[in-house]
């Protein structure tokens, strides 16, 4: 599972329902990337998919990167689902000492609890929703994001 680096330092656990799950392997918070990797223990019993929360919409393996204007979607896990437009591609913004570039910003509702949520967009020529990004957070109307091709690098990781 992929999510915020600034909510898992590597081998901090993850839990579902009070049951740890995960163990991070990778965590990075720093330059264009605030994104973690966490392995599942046992992929029997909680088997990751690419269908959207609640939804019967599937996440596309492939990545995207669209410009301003376009349209993106975030699931976080307070808001759920909320749509925007990209601001910006290119952005940088600091977070107490660390100063982060080329994120992507964008008007989507999200609030705190959103941290980690996956960005994606939707190409209805095709019915596919490519990822986008992770969510990092949100100053003011802006929301922030890393873009899904920069974090998959950053982190060693493909999309399945």
């Amino acid at each position: 599972m992929v999510t915020s680096g600034h909510l898992f330092s590597a081998r901090a656990p993850l839990y579902e329902n009070g049951v740890t799950i995960g163990y991070c392997s990778i965590s990075r918070n720093s330059g264009s990337v605030d994104a973690a990797f966490v392995p599942i223990n046992d992929p029997a019993t909680d088997y990751p998919i690419n269908v959207l929360c609640n939804t019967v919409d599937f996440l596309s393996t492939t990545t995207s990167r669209p410009g301003e204007t376009a349209i993106v979607n975030m699931r976080g896990a307070a808001s759920g689902t909320s749509s925007g437009r990209i601001l910006g591609t290119n952005e940088s913004c600091q977070v107490d000492n660390t100063i982060f570039t080329n994120m992507t910003t964008a008007t989507f509702a999200a609030t705190n609890g959103d941290s980690g949520g996956i960005i994606y967009s939707y190409l209805s020529a095709s019915n596919t929703r490519p990822t986008v990004g992770v969510l990092m957070g949100k100053s003011g109307d802006v929301a922030y994001f890393s873009k899904a091709d920069l974090v998959l690098t950053a982190l060693g990781v493909s999309r399945y």
